[in-house]
């Protein structure tokens, strides 16, 4: 996601189009982000973090590794949909936003699933919400932004396999069809699933529909 559809915003020149270089071949897996909260924050779940937050507008932070960072565009949006201003704290890397957070200089957080799921399992971050439509097998306690009153919110991290442009459609249809095949396997989506992803598998039209709504 990073390199296909967020870097094409933030740089007026890269060595490729995403848009003219690549055969999409299939969504491999999402990986759902979790906003999460140090303990002490006033709010259980999303409802109750958008009262506060209108309550206290500019008075709230969230973390991010960077900005332009999916943790910083997913913010950015929960903000607009939630009509919230909340302040955004960059950082050089996830690291040092965890610590800052853990530590309760920082409020906020959102974070992909393998990141985050270790400190809210031991209780040191409290999950309000996962970024997807869906509540994810990894963590299926977690409600959903959409469940929480933001029923457009999708923001997955996700991993997906493309060709270069101009394959021939005949090896595009081999690769997806070999994709899928290892995708539905019982040992990949174990392994996939024990590393916060979600297994996939959408056909090269659903995939390239997908990059092209990001963009």
């Amino acid at each position: 996601v990073g390199e296909i559809t967020i870097n094409p915003a933030l740089f007026t020149k890269l060595p490729f189009n995403v848009e003219t270089d690549f055969a999409p071949i299939t969504l491999v897996a999402t990986i759902p982000q979790i906003l999460a909260a140090h303990p002490s924050l006033p709010a259980n779940n999303i409802k109750e973090l958008i009262a506060l937050a209108r309550r206290k507008p500019g008075t709230l932070n969230y973390a991010s590794a960077g900005t332009g960072s999916p943790g910083h565009l997913a913010g950015e949006l929960f903000k607009l949909r939630s009509g919230t201003d909340i302040v955004h704290v960059p950082y050089k890397g996830g690291g040092p936003a965890v610590a800052d957070v853990l530590g309760g200089q920082v409020s906020l957080l959102i974070l992909s699933i393998p990141a985050a799921l270790p400190y809210v399992k031991a209780g040191r971050l409290r999950a309000l919400g996962v970024s997807t439509l869906k509540r994810t097998a990894s963590a299926p306690e977690i409600p959903t932004f959409a469940e929480s009153g933001l029923p457009d919110y999708d923001v997955p991290s996700w991993l997906g396999a493309l060709a270069p442009a101009r394959t021939p459609q005949t090896i595009v249809d081999r690769l997806h069809h070999e994709f899928v095949k290892a995708l539905q396997a019982p040992e990949v989506k174990d392994a996939l699933l024990a590393g916060g992803a979600d297994a996939l598998g959408n056909t090269p039209a659903e995939f390239e529909a997908i990059i092209r709504m990001e963009l």
